[in-house]
């Protein structure tokens, strides 16, 4: 199979997965349900995937893929914008982020990306970032950082009025620098 048809088949069976989980919880879905769904054989699922928590750990990489890209393009952003974009990208996938956290899966996200995130911290430098050679500081720092950022972007799914981004990115902004004043 050519790259491109396997990056093809891995939307359709992403979608197909996405499709069934609005109509059955996580733990009902099956493989073969999955692969009729997408109109390919399982065997062509098992190609690409090994199992359903694999299919959801490779959506989970592809969206952090796509996080880092938008990153890249933004290295140079103060914090309001970096917390703005934030927002503005993970908003994207807000409809398939619901239906992950009705099954409560968005924590097992949120765990694969602190595996990650602190060794990304030194890849994509912001001129906000801390002047530390202490890896436990640049973790800790990370972890508070996108952990209170996700855990807003959580909450907010469970909201009908979705919040208008940049007062979102102002208010966190707003906080995080009055905190710091109180020394």
């Amino acid at each position: 199979m050519t790259n491109r048809m396997s990056e093809q088949t891995k939307t359709w069976i992403f979608n197909s997965f996405f499709d069934l989980l609005i109509k059955s919880s996580y733990k009902k879905i099956t493989i073969k349900e999955i692969s009729q769904h997408a109109q390919i054989s399982r065997r062509t699922f098992y190609r690409i995937f090994n199992s359903k928590d694999n299919l959801l750990q490779s959506y989970f990489e592809e969206l952090l893929n796509n996080y880092l890209k938008m990153l890249k393009k933004n290295t140079s952003q103060n914090f309001e914008n970096f917390v703005k974009n934030f927002f503005d990208f993970w908003t994207n996938y807000t409809g398939r982020l619901k239906l992950l956290e009705r099954e409560n899966l968005l924590t097992i996200m949120l765990n694969e990306y602190n595996k990650k995130i602190p060794e990304l911290y030194e890849a994509f430098p912001m001129m906000w970032h801390l002047k530390t050679s202490d890896n436990r500081e640049t973790t800790v720092a990370t972890w508070f950082v996108v952990g209170g950022l996700w855990n807003v972007f959580v909450g907010l799914l469970s909201e009908d009025d979705f919040y208008d981004n940049y007062d979102l990115s102002q208010v966190i902004t707003e906080t995080i620098f009055r905190m710091g004043n109180h020394r």
